[in-house]
Formats: C-alpha cells, structure tokens, sequence
C-alpha cells in the first residue's frame, strides 16, 4: 500500500514526538499460536504451554512496572493453527506467520506469537523492525516465535520466564547490542540506545542475547535507577517512546479479556470448585480450562485441559470439579519453584485478563518437607542417617541421655 505524502508527514511527525511524555501506560494485546497436532502430541502439554503465557505476561508487567517502563501486554486470543504439521521451528514457524500462508490468519493483536519447536540453542524469535517501519508499516501485526517448554521456566531460578519479554522488545526495535542498536536507526530518525548492558548487579539486563543465565531475581532493564550507569543503552527511554507507536500494530483495541473465573475449595466435597462466565452469551460454545504451575520440565506439572461447554443464552458455566489430590499433584511439582499453580480460561471470542492463583485459595494442602541427611538433628546436633522422621528413631535424643546420666548417679550412690 502506497501512503500519500500528507500521511507520511503525519506519521513522521508523531513518530518524532512520540515520547510518552504524560507518562501514560500503552498497551500490548497479544495473541497465541499453537499447530493443531499438539492438542494429541503427549510430548506437549498445552495448560503448561497456555498458562505459560499468561504467567509470562504477568511477570513481563510486573517488572516494567518495577523499572519504570510505561507499557502492559494483555491476552487477547488463543489458538490452533491447523495448516502447521508440529514440526516447524521458532524461525521457519514465525516466517510463515509473516509472509506465509498464516500470515492473515494470524493477524491477531499487536502482535501475535507462535509456539514452535526450538531451532537448535534459538528458542525465540522477534519482529525484525527498524526505524523506517513506523513511518512505513505502522499498523502491521508483529509476529513473534517462541519455543514450547519455556514460558514457565526450566525449574530453579532461571529467567526463562523473560522469553516473551525480550522478544516483544525486540518486536519494537530493540537489539541485543549498541553495534546493532545503531541499525535500527536506518532512517537517521530514530533512537540507537535500546539494547542490553551490564548492570549494577552484575548480570546483564533483559536484552542479553542468553537470559536464561541471568537469576530470575536479578532480572532488569537497561535504563532502570539499578542499570544506568552507561547512558548510551536505555532500553526503558527507548520503549516508554516506541511503545505508543506499537500499540497501534493493530489499529484500536479488541478489550476482550472478558472471561471470569471463580474458583472456590469445597471441603466437603473435597475438590477444587471451577466456574467460568462469559459476556457474549448470544450462542453455543466450548471453553477451555488450563490448570498448570511449577516448571516446564516436570511433565507432572499440569492438568490436562478441559472443555467448559456453554448453550445459547447460558451466562455461567456449570461447576467444573476437580478432586483435591489431582490438583495437590500440581502443588507438589510447583512447590519451591518461582510459580504457584495457576488456572485460566479462553473462549474463542473471550479470554481471561490474568491467572486465578489457586495455591492462594487453598488451605487444606501442605507440602511434603523431607529432612536433608546432612541437616543435623535440632537435639544431638548429629546428621540424620536418613530421611525417615518415624517413631523408631535412629539417634538417641538429649532427654534420654540426661536421664540415664542420673540414674548411673543414683546407682553408684546405692552401691557404696
């Protein structure tokens, strides 16, 4: 499409003022992508995969908002793509999103990502953009790729979680470093400060080519009050003046994050209670519920999903239940890991704004604490031989000794 020179000079201009002066908070809707053949690969668990991504969201929000950058993702859509065979990696799958033969079909939110198999070390791929591609695409969905078994981590505290992050910066113009951060600048309009550096703790921010080697605890943003003594790389400048321009990839807002879910602990039925309610009550539909946490490389961590079917008229679903020790299975494999166990609910016109915690509501489980054998024993001060804690313990407690000392005393005392 060829723009008029009139539109030109409008879009220029805002592209030079378009600092977000007044502080305002833009926002990313985002869609998910998934082949067809996952749904029946049982390699793949796609509640892991779903509430990856939405977990991935969150922990995007919560650290702009903690480092100063003036942008929130939202879910916007989730799902299957039945033209995709399984076998498509991060590159080849995110190519045919662009400018294959899903490229419309996924035009879906500013932009769009696709869950692919990893390309050897590569698990994601972003839009690449430059300067000029504001003034010339400016509303044209970015489509990101992004490797399955990564969104929720890898266990322990590693900054997989993150992935989505870098990649939708990278999907506004920011590089891995200040060589190719002047690139971007190809129009001699934009900025070359949006790429990664070392920061003040030691590890390097959220642009650095390998994330997964920065603590998830450590994670931060060039140009944050805790990564900016070196001027040249402001990753949060550069995204609080490129972020308004993004969010209008796609022109307007589909402000459909409109799915409610209740979830309630029934003690006397011993199960989780789940019910789901949608606005647009105007036909039939099937729903689906996702229920994961812990880590991705625990194939325990996630329930299988599960269909919410809804008639026409029918506001509230009925009560999805599930007993107590299926999902306590998900609490064990999440426990000491840096997420808690999740669920949500999409629609194929609706979706839910964010995670419903479930381990918050519960107050009936406990996790299952096996004593280390190296932990000495709180009353000898000698390690437990082993990680029994039964009655038929192995070392002789401090009491016992102290009354077979007294009563050595008592009979010494009746045999003089």
């Amino acid at each position: 499409m060829q723009l008029s020179t009139k539109t030109l000079l409008a879009l220029s201009l805002a592209h030079s003022l378009s600092v977000n002066a007044a502080g305002s908070t833009s926002t990313f809707e985002l869609s998910l992508f998934y082949p067809q053949p996952y749904e029946y690969d049982n390699s793949i668990n796609l509640s892991s995969e779903v509430v990856g991504f939405y977990r991935s969201i969150e922990v995007a929000n919560d650290l702009f908002e903690r480092k100063g950058v003036n942008l929130e993702l939202k879910p916007t859509h989730v799902a299957s793509v039945s033209s995709w065979t399984g076998t498509e990696n991060v590159q080849t799958g995110r190519s045919d999103m662009d400018n294959g033969i899903t490229e419309v079909e996924t035009d879906v939110g500013d932009m769009a990502v696709g869950l692919f198999q990893p390309k050897g070390s590569t698990i994601g791929y972003g839009e690449n953009i430059n300067s000029s591609n504001y003034t010339w695409y400016p509303n044209v969905t970015a489509k990101i790729g992004l490797a399955i078994n990564r969104t929720l981590g890898k266990g322990g505290d590693n900054s997989y979680p993150f992935l989505l992050s870098h990649e939708v910066l990278h999907s506004i113009g920011a590089m891995h470093d200040q060589a190719a951060a002047g690139r971007f600048n190809d129009d001699a309009k934009g900025r070359e400060d949006g790429y990664a550096r070392t920061c003040d703790n030691g590890y390097g921010s959220l642009m650095t080519p390998v994330i997964s080697t920065i603590p998830f605890a450590q994670m931060t943003i060039s140009g944050a009050s805790d990564c900016n003594t070196t001027p040249s790389a402001n990753m949060v400048g550069f995204t609080n003046q490129y972020a308004p321009l993004a969010a209008e990839f796609e022109v307007g807002s589909r402000n459909n994050q409109t799915i409610r879910l209740t979830v309630t602990e029934n003690i006397n039925d011993q199960t989780f209670d789940f019910v789901a309610q949608r606005n647009d009550t105007s036909a039939t539909e099937a729903m689906t519920l996702y229920i994961a946490g812990g880590a991705a490389y625990n194939g325990q961590n996630a329930l299988a999903p599960q269909s919410i079917e809804f008639t026409s008229g029918q506001a509230s679903s009925e009560i999805i239940k599930i007993d107590f020790n299926t999902v306590y299975g998900v609490f064990d494999q999440a426990h000491g890991e840096i997420n808690n166990t999740y669920a949500v609910v999409v629609g194929q016109n609706e979706v839910q704004n964010k995670l419903v915690d479930v381990t918050a509501i519960n107050t009936l489980w406990e996790p299952t604490i096996t004593p280390d054998p190296e932990t000495p024993d709180p009353e000898t001060g000698i390690p437990n031989p082993d990680n029994g804690g039964g009655d038929s313990g192995g070392s002789t407690s401090l009491f016992s000794l102290l009354m077979l000392s007294c009563l050595y005393l008592v009979r010494r005392k009746l045999n003089k």
